[in-house]
């Protein structure tokens, strides 16, 4: 039932590309509210502030003009970012700003890319964190009060990707092994090759599937070179369309997560949504949605952390309650639920600007 009447303008638009951004916006739509996207540089945004008539300016991704290798570029744009963001203010509209990264995953620019989270969560009026353990370290990242976080989950992905009972593994699944898979933009923080290497110490006939672009040419010969190494590994790496990752998913039996360094995951609420347990550190943000019910968890500073859980996995004969536990996992986050969140958030904002 639609019950939401406001005009809100979401900033970067990376829908084409993120399914996350399509998902939340189509949710917003169904309870009424009006939601327009824009992509553009900081000078653009400038412009488009200047008169926009929306009630919200709604940011996600706010690195985009910080990884430019020209540091002046960057300080310009800086400039122009926070000088838009300050007369949206002047005009006595609002900012909502969901901290998906508390720095870029390039890991270009920290320095600068820090001071201006510091600058945008001083402008914004609500920043958006995906789970209460985000929150003590937002704080100490941003510098700001605490009554400006909220607590506002991942939507999961009904609609990208379906639910598919698992394979079942109770009988000879010493010969069958288990089929574990990494899906997702591969970056040096992900820990590919970690997870080849802890894979290569599984005895059986197991089988690892790495599914994803590798943008790093370095980092794609690495993988090639250990994944070759192993003839249980397979890679596809390259860019795939919704319907190939879907394939992926309902292929695999174990959805494995590797990552040195992680503060929200989108691939996590991909992988539960499909109704696939997850190996994964129990770092960032990954506890608030899953427990040892849905996920095989390893603390990231244990040696052989990585090895040992996927061991357990790999021995675990019994996946259905898991399949079961993790599709249970998505459903608490159904975007209708995620928005209805978000929508009081919203209305409290504009509300007291009328006040």
């Amino acid at each position: 039932m639609k019950h939401f009447d406001m005009n809100v303008l979401q900033y970067p638009d990376y829908a084409d590309s993120n399914p996350y951004q399509t998902l939340m916006f189509d949710a917003l739509r169904d309870q009424g509210c009006r939601v327009v996207s824009f992509n553009g540089s900081p000078r653009m945004l400038l412009r488009r502030l200047l008169s926009d008539p929306s009630d919200i300016l709604h940011l996600h991704w706010i690195s985009g003009h910080v990884v430019d290798p020209n540091k002046l570029q960057v300080w310009a744009s800086m400039a122009i970012f926070a000088t838009a963001l300050a007369i949206w203010r002047l005009r006595g509209k609002k900012i909502v700003w969901t901290l998906h990264n508390l720095v870029n995953h390039e890991q270009q620019n920290t320095g600068l890319d820090r001071l201006n989270s510091k600058i945008v969560a001083r402008l914004a009026d609500a920043i958006l964190i995906h789970g209460e353990s985000a929150r003590g370290a937002a704080k100490e990242a941003l510098g700001v009060s605490e009554e400006k976080f909220f607590v506002v989950p991942h939507g999961n992905y009904d609609g990208i990707v379906a639910y598919r009972p698992p394979r079942d593994c109770s009988k000879d699944v010493g010969s069958q092994g288990h089929r574990f898979l990494f899906a997702g933009s591969i970056k040096t923080y992900k820990g590919v090759p970690d997870l080849i290497e802890a894979f290569g110490t599984l005895d059986g006939p197991h089988h690892l599937r790495i599914v994803g672009h590798a943008s790093d040419p370095d980092l794609k010969q690495t993988i090639e070179t250990e994944a070759c190494k192993d003839s249980r590994v397979t890679c596809q790496l390259k860019f795939v369309s919704d319907a190939e990752l879907e394939d992926n998913l309902g292929w695999a039996d174990v959805v494995v997560m590797p990552y040195r360094d992680i503060f929200t995951s989108g691939s996590l609420l991909l992988a539960l949504t499909a109704g696939r347990p997850v190996v994964a550190p129990n770092i960032g943000l990954i506890p608030d949605y899953v427990d040892e019910k849905s996920a095989y968890l390893y603390s990231a500073a244990e040696n052989n952390g990585l090895s040992k859980a996927l061991e357990k996995a790999a021995k675990d004969s019994e996946l259905k309650d898991r399949s079961q536990a993790a599709r249970r996992a998505a459903d608490k986050v159904s975007w209708e639920s995620v928005v209805n969140r978000l929508i009081v958030i919203y209305e409290n904002l504009v509300t007291r600007g009328k006040a």
